[in-house]
Parts: structure tokens; sequence; C-alpha cells
């Protein structure tokens, strides 16, 4: 990947079920909300990024992908950039 990656969406997974629900529990099944999200993208043809920057956790993907995905796995976008800049290319 030649540049730096951007970050385009941030998604809510949701809240804790019961109170009860320890940390523990919370932090696994976001774990395997991760791991499902990054074997759907491999499945799919998408590679991991090879760029120095973004870690290993980084896919070369599109956003109708993301979008895709997050709507496959019942996810709440919070930040949307896509969106966000073109209603802003929109008012100039």
């Amino acid at each position: 990947m030649p540049e730096d990656p951007i970050l385009l969406f941030f998604f809510k997974a949701g809240e804790r079920a019961e109170e009860s629900e320890t940390k523990d529990t919370w932090n696994n099944n976001l774990k395997k909300m991760e791991t499902t999200i990054h074997d759907h993208l491999k499945a799919i043809g998408h590679k991991k990024s090879s760029s120095g920057g973004g870690g290993n956790e980084w896919f070369l993907t599109n956003s109708a992908t993301i979008k895709s995905t997050a709507k496959l796995m019942k996810l709440e976008v919070v930040y949307n950039r896509v969106e966000e800049q073109a209603e802003s290319d929109n008012e100039d």
C-alpha cells in the first residue's frame, strides 16, 4: 500500500447483554467478532496490508465491502467519513 491507511468508518458492536457479563467475556466476544470479520475479508479475497504503518490488522479493501461486512455482522455505524466527505464536497 503506497500511503498510510485512513480511518473511514467506526462501528459500535453493541452493549453488554447483562451487567453480570464480565469484562473478559465482553473482550472475548469482541475478539471473536474481529476474527469473523478478518476471516470474511480473507474469504472474499481481500489481502492484509503490507504497509509498515498499518500493522497486521489492516486489509486492502473498499468502502462497499466494509459496509457490507458491517451489515452482515449487524454493527452500528457511528462514524462514516465517506458520507461526511461526500456531503462536504456537495456543499462547495
